[in-house]
């Protein structure tokens, strides 16, 4: 039979876990809203935000993409259509990396590479983000 003291013990650990989820994404969101601030992924959100989806458009899963310095190592989905490049970080970082959507008409690749990565310009902004170089190959074939 159910005692009032294991009701009390039920409740206080049922609000303990609850705190400590809240506490853990609170960690967790910190680190995200640093790394949107340093890499420059708020800005051109806001420069270039993704307002709509083009349903013809060439879809790349677990990309690579470097912005600003960070890293984004297979946490992004590209969308390559004839107009723009679509960057969507999948979740759980999606917290403050809103969609972004560059005209591809912006982006003039330039010579640096790596083995996974192809850099590219941000013509006005003198920004470089590198990505991947299945997204680099369907960018040079349309």
């Amino acid at each position: 039979m159910f005692t009032l003291k294991f009701a009390v013990a039920f409740v206080i650990s049922i609000a303990l876990l609850a705190l400590l989820a809240m506490l853990l994404r609170l960690i967790f969101k910190v680190p995200l809203w640093v790394l949107t601030r340093m890499s420059g992924w708020r800005e051109l959100s806001e420069k270039f935000p993704d307002t709509q989806a083009d349903p013809e458009s060439n879809k790349f899963r677990f990309c690579s993409v470097r912005l600003g310095g960070i890293s984004y190592k297979s946490c992004v989905n590209v969308l390559v259509s004839k107009d723009a490049v679509s960057l969507h970080i999948g979740l759980p970082f999606r917290d403050f990396h809103p969609n972004i959507r560059l005209p591809r008409n912006r982006l003039l690749p330039r010579s640096g590479a790596t083995m996974w990565l192809q850099e590219f310009l941000v013509d006005d902004d003198g920004l470089t983000i590198w990505l991947d170089k299945r997204v680099a190959r369907q960018l040079g074939k349309t």
